[in-house]
């Protein structure tokens, strides 16, 4: 299953998105909060697995690699849920209808809207195999 962005890249992901253009690993280390706790490296190592996952984007600008987002953050969201919602419809398809008979009354609009919108993905993908 699709795995959320771990407590690291969400807090380095926050700053990439609060910036107004291309960052630097040292620009993003000097804002990150708490940078004095992660290493320069980690920071570079955690922007280099946001550019394999296709969160951000690296361009080389002098010396230096350049990191900006690919996505903002409304788009990732709906993508990592929409990812998770398809893997657990297709793994426990009863335990999802669950979530809705069970939700404390009837289901909100919205989350009959993110189901469907689970349903729909799972159709895609296996249109797609």
């Amino acid at each position: 299953m699709a795995r959320p962005l771990g407590r690291l890249e969400s807090a380095v992901m926050d700053v990439v998105w609060s910036a107004d253009g291309c960052l630097t690993v040292a620009e993003i280390h000097e804002l990150l909060p708490g940078q004095r706790s992660h290493a320069y490296t980690t920071i570079k190592t955690t922007l280099e697995r946001l550019t394999d996952k296709e969160i951000l984007r690296r361009r080389k600008a002098g010396r230096a690699y350049v990191y900006q987002p690919v996505v903002t953050q409304p788009e990732l969201e709906r993508r990592l849920v929409d990812r998770a919602l398809g893997e657990l419809l297709h793994q426990f398809p009863l335990g999802v209808a669950s979530f809705v008979e069970h939700s404390g009354g009837d289901p909100s609009e919205e989350k009959l809207r993110l189901l469907l919108e689970a349903v729909e993905a799972h159709d895609r993908r296996q249109q797609d195999d």
